[in-house]
C-alpha cells in the first residue's frame, strides 16, 4: 500500500478557487495582469520545487534532476546521467545550490555535491538510509537527513561535522540562527544546536508530520497531520496553534505564514495564529510536499490553474475582504510545485497535461 507521502507526491487536479473564512469579491481591489509565459518544456512529473543557480534551473522529476537553461527552458544535462548511468533513483526533494555547487539527495542513501560548471561529482556522502528531507545549505554548512539521522557536513568537502539520531524518520529540516528545526514522520519536532547537534527541545505531536518545519526569527512552525499548525518558541513552548488542514508546505513573509494543505491555502498571522484568509482548491487538490511561492505582491499556489492571492487577503475591514484573488491563470492542466527565483522576476511551475504528459513552465512575474 502506498504511503501518504507517495500518494501526495504527484500533482493533482482542483476545482475553482474560492475564499473561505471571510467574505470576498475576487474581481475587485488591487488587481494584477496575468503572467506572461516565457517558455515551456516537456519533462517528467515534477516531484519537488525547482531551484535556480545562476542561469540554470534544476527541476526534480522523480527519477532525475534536470538542468534547464532558465532563460529558454533548453535541457542542458541531468544529474542521474552523471552519477548513476543506467540506474533510476528517486529525487523527491528540492536540491540545495549556491553559485558553484548543486547538492542532491537521491534514493540510494547518498547526498552528492556536483560542480555546476564542469558537472563533476565533487564529493559523495553515504547516509544511514534514504532521505525524505530536502538538503539545507547555510554558509559553509550543509544539513541533510537520512532515515532517523541528521548530519551537518562541510559543504566544500563533504566531511561530517556531527550526526544525531532522532526518534522516527526525518521529514524536513529548517535552519535559522544557531538552531536547526527538524520534523519526523513519527510526529515529533526538534530544535538542535547547530554547533554540535545537541538537542535544545523536543515536542511530541498528535499525528505524523510530512513537510519541513519553518523557522522565523526564533519561532518554529510545524504543520501536523492532525490538521493543526503549531507555533513554538525557542524553548519548545507552544505559543499558539490553529486549524490549517493537512500541511504539505509552509512559507512566510514578515507578517504571515502561508500553509498549503490538501484542499486549501491559508494565510495566518505570525504573531497570533489568527487566520487572515484561506483559498479553497477543492478536495482533490494536491500540491505534493510544496510550499506556496511568496512574492512581494502575491502568493502563488497551484491547483486546476495558477492562483495569485493578495498576501493580506485583499482590502477591507475585519472578515469582509475584497480583491483577495488577483487572478486565476490556466496553464493547460493541473499545476503544482510553484516557485519563484531569488529575484522574484520569474515563476516556475510543473503542469500535468492529459495522457500522462508533463511540462515545466516559466512565467514572467511582472510587478514583483
Amino acid at each position: 500500500m502506498p504511503s501518504r507521502r507517495q500518494v501526495l507526491a504527484g500533482i493533482g487536479s482542483a476545482a475553482s478557487a474560492t475564499f473561505a473564512g471571510c467574505t470576498t469579491d475576487s474581481s475587485g481591489g488591487a488587481s494584477a495582469d496575468k503572467l506572461t509565459e516565457k517558455w515551456r518544456t516537456a519533462v517528467g512529473p515534477a516531484s519537488a520545487q525547482a531551484v535556480v543557480s545562476g542561469e540554470t534551473l534544476f527541476v526534480p522529476v522523480h527519477s532525475d534532476v534536470l538542468a534547464l537553461n532558465r532563460q529558454t527552458g533548453e535541457r542542458l544535462w541531468s544529474v542521474n546521467r552523471l552519477t548513476n548511468p543506467g540506474d533510476r533513483l528517486n529525487y523527491d526533494t528540492t536540491p540545495a545550490a549556491d553559485a558553484y555547487t548543486l547538492y542532491v539527495a537521491g534514493g540510494d542513501n547518498v547526498v552528492r555535491a556536483l560542480d555546476i560548471d564542469d558537472r563533476s561529482v565533487r564529493w559523495a556522502f553515504e547516509m544511514a538510509d534514504q532521505s525524505y528531507a530536502a538538503p539545507v545549505l547555510s554558509g559553509s554548512n550543509l544539513y541533510v537527513a537520512g532515515g532517523e539521522y541528521v548530519y551537518e557536513l562541510d559543504a566544500d568537502t563533504g566531511e561530517m561535522e556531527w550526526s544525531r539520531r532522532l526518534f522516527g524518520e526525518v521529514a524536513g529540516l529548517a535552519r535559522n540562527w544557531n538552531q536547526l528545526a527538524v520534523t519526523t514522520l513519527s510526529g515529533e519536532a526538534y530544535s538542535l544546536d547547530t554547533d554540535d547537534g545537541t538537542g535544545k527541545w523536543r515536542v511530541s505531536l498528535p499525528d505524523t508530520v510530512e513537510c519541513a518545519p519553518l523557522v522565523h526569527e526564533q519561532l518554529v512552525f510545524v504543520g501536523c497531520w492532525d490538521g493543526v499548525l503549531y507555533c513554538f518558541d525557542d524553548h519548545g513552548s507552544e505559543v499558539w496553534s490553529t486549524d490549517a488542514g493537512l500541511a504539505h508546505g509552509l512559507a512566510a513573509d514578515d507578517e504571515r505564514i502561508y500553509v498549503n494543505s490538501t484542499a486549501e491555502t491559508h494565510g495566518i498571522r505570525l504573531s497570533s495564529g489568527d487566520e487572515r484568509w484561506s483559498v479553497e482548491h477543492g478536495d482533490n487538490f494536491v500540491t505534493g510536499l510544496s510550499a506556496p511561492a511568496v512574492g512581494d505582491e502575491a502568493v502563488y499556489v497551484g491547483g486546476d490553474a495558477l492562483h495569485a492571492v493578495e498576501p493580506n487577503g485583499g482590502t477591507g475591514v475585519g472578515d469582509v475582504r475584497f480583491g483577495g484573488v488577483q487572478f486565476e491563470q490556466s496553464l493547460g492542466g493541473a499545476v503544482g510545485h510553484v516557485s519563484l527565483d531569488r529575484d522574484g522576476d520569474t515563476l516556475y511551475a510543473g503542469v500535468q497535461l492529459g495522457g500522462g504528459t508533463y511540462e515545466y513552465v516559466a512565467l514572467e512575474a511582472e510587478g514583483q
